[in-house]
């Protein structure tokens, strides 16, 4: 009989697997048709592409020289400019063997993420509730959560389901203390935080929460070993992390750098955010509406707040029933209530906002995002404090889940099926499909001058002109196209695009695009050990034609007199054309 009741629960495990991706495939759709032709944007899709096709490539190569990414050359360590998608690039480096294309890495984490996200919560919360159609529909919160899918473009963030995971696996231990329960929750840490530190972080404060309702209100199986083996487990695993660690804080050394506060105070959610909804929900009109109605004294960018329907509403019973009841409830549900609104709270940034500004008077309000941002190791690089509220999206799911399964024990037999065709109804009617493709050029249409660039020696050094800077807006976003199309080749580049870059090469960039022809930028090129001279001269005449001056004084010349300078630089030699692209070589 026990053997017939596990499989008849692997069965089911298997078919709402299967349901989720399904759902997954059907929240992005048509991506699964053009996994290597299409993407949602050329922004950060394709700089989160070239890292997943950076690592693939040199982890089965060279794994040492892993964060030696060839961007932003002289620099080292430019691969911890930004997260190192180290996890996601291997599990989906298959999908880059089939399709040998940089923008598959994107696409398929995007549906995996959603997949296993909505798995992974529905696992979380059957563990804690023991009801599927409730458990089902926790997960379908939180992957047609308007939140969620608002990270469809930063998938370090969207890229979390090893978080319930986690949370699954702790519980679990602190229930039957097997250590294989324990070292599954530290392998998801692991591999979460390897992909980025965020949700790295969100794990540990889970693991604080949840450990901490243990202790509180479940004092008679409390035991210093429980303790004692978290402890080493938590040491063995920030060591396994140390090696993937050093070189965010040698960059972070190296430059003087931390993300300033006024960061996270820009980049926090505020409490009328919840109600903002952006174009994943079809009540965005209405909740438009209400916010342009709003008297607010000043009207600063809008972050996309609002959780769903279902979920919003979810949250708020679930909160008034669990708090009315908070004596009866299971500390998991109780942790799971502390993490939930601990996220919240820290998605409010350092400083309180209402009416879209910070509160000054009587005296300004600080949050435990402050603490946390001078007293926590790391803490001080991350930027954007609203993202914390995926963390409460995801615990409040599972509670929502777990307010819905009692309610739904009120009632039986078809009544009951009707109210669960009712809730996943709202959840799929309220989703509004927003994704746009654009097509991706194929590697073998990538400019004929990166196919070149591939035959040439390894040890070469490359220079793209004009060279941009993060700050050359509009033009900046040519350096994203840049480093996508270098997974070609993966020489050394001056050029580069990233989440940080260091101040000394930004004053570089300047100077070159100030200076560039002239003999003196060239010797500061051949200096810097430079080989090849990428000239775009199209987009020299769309500079001069744009009269864009650099910092404000200096317009950039036309490539009729780029031309005419070189000409009479004997250093420079022109070795290949391709239209209005020229490689020249330094002599």
């Amino acid at each position: 009989m026990f053997k017939n009741i596990k499989q008849r629960l692997l069965i089911t495990y298997f078919l709402v697997c299967a349901f989720f991706l399904l759902t997954s495939l059907f929240i992005t759709n048509p991506l699964i048709f053009h996994l290597s032709t299409k993407a949602t944007g050329v922004g950060d899709e394709l700089l989160l592409s070239w890292i997943q096709t950076w690592v693939s490539h040199i982890v089965f190569s060279d794994p040492l020289k892993l964060f030696d990414a060839p961007s932003f050359f002289p620099f080292h360590n430019s691969l911890a400019y930004s997260d190192s998608l180290i996890s996601s690039s291997i599990i989906f480096y298959p999908f880059y063997v089939i399709f040998h294309q940089p923008i598959v890495f994107q696409n398929a984490t995007l549906i995996t993420s959603l997949w296993l996200l909505g798995f992974s919560s529905y696992l979380l919360c059957f563990y804690l509730f023991r009801r599927h159609i409730p458990a089902i529909i926790s997960g379908l919160m939180v992957v047609f959560s308007p939140v969620v899918l608002d990270k469809y473009v930063h998938l370090q963030v969207l890229f979390v389901f090893f978080v319930p995971l986690a949370f699954l696996s702790f519980m679990h231990y602190l229930k039957s203390q097997k250590k294989t329960y324990l070292i599954l929750a530290m392998l998801c840490f692991i591999l979460q935080t390897l992909n980025s530190f965020l949700p790295g972080y969100f794990i540990i404060f889970g693991f604080v929460g949840i450990l901490l309702a243990f202790a509180i209100f479940e004092k008679k199986k409390l035991d210093k070993k429980y303790f004692i083996k978290i402890f080493f487990a938590l040491v063995i695993s920030i060591a396994i992390l140390i090696p993937f660690i050093l070189p965010y804080y040698k960059v972070s050394s190296d430059f003087a750098y931390t993300r300033d506060i006024r960061d996270s105070i820009h980049f926090a959610l505020q409490p009328e955010d919840l109600y903002y909804a952006n174009s994943f929900t079809r009540l965005s009109p209405m909740l438009e509406f209400i916010n342009v109605k709003s008297n607010f004294s000043q009207n600063p960018s809008f972050k996309n707040g609002y959780p769903g329907l279902l979920l919003l509403i979810g949250s708020i019973l679930s909160i008034f029933y669990i708090v009315k009841n908070w004596k009866k409830e299971r500390y998991e549900v109780k942790s799971l209530f502390i993490i939930g609104i601990g996220g919240l709270i820290l998605s409010l940034g350092p400083f309180l906002h209402i009416g879209r500004q910070t509160i000054h008077h009587p005296f300004p309000v600080p949050l435990p995002y402050l603490l946390l941002y001078y007293l926590v190791p790391g803490f001080n690089g991350l930027r954007n404090s609203a993202r914390w509220e995926v963390l409460f999206v995801l615990c409040m799911s599972i509670l929502a889940g777990y307010y819905i399964g009692i309610f739904f024990s009120k009632y039986k037999g078809v009544h009951k099926h009707i109210l669960a065709i009712l809730f996943v109804s709202i959840i799929f009617v309220e989703y509004k499909p927003s994704f746009h493709l654009v097509d991706i050029l194929p590697r073998e249409k990538f400019p004929q001058e990166y196919h070149w660039l591939s035959k040439q020696s390894q040890n070469a050094v490359v220079v793209e002109m004009p060279v941009y800077n993060w700050n050359t807006f509009p033009y900046a976003t040519r350096e994203l196209q840049r480093q996508y199309y270098s997974t070609a080749h993966f020489l050394r580049t001056v050029n580069g695009a990233s989440g940080f870059s260091p101040p000394p090469w930004q004053l570089l960039s300047v100077k070159l695009l100030k200076e560039f022809p002239s003999s003196k930028s060239i010797d500061t090129l051949k200096n810097l050990g430079v080989n090849f001279i990428i000239v775009h001269f199209d987009e020299y005449d769309l500079l001069h034609h744009d009269n864009y001056k650099v910092e404000g004084l200096i317009k950039a010349p036309s490539s009729a007199e780029i031309k005419k300078i070189i000409s009479t630089n004997a250093t420079l030699r022109e070795v290949v054309k391709f239209d209005n692209t020229v490689i020249y070589v330094i002599k």
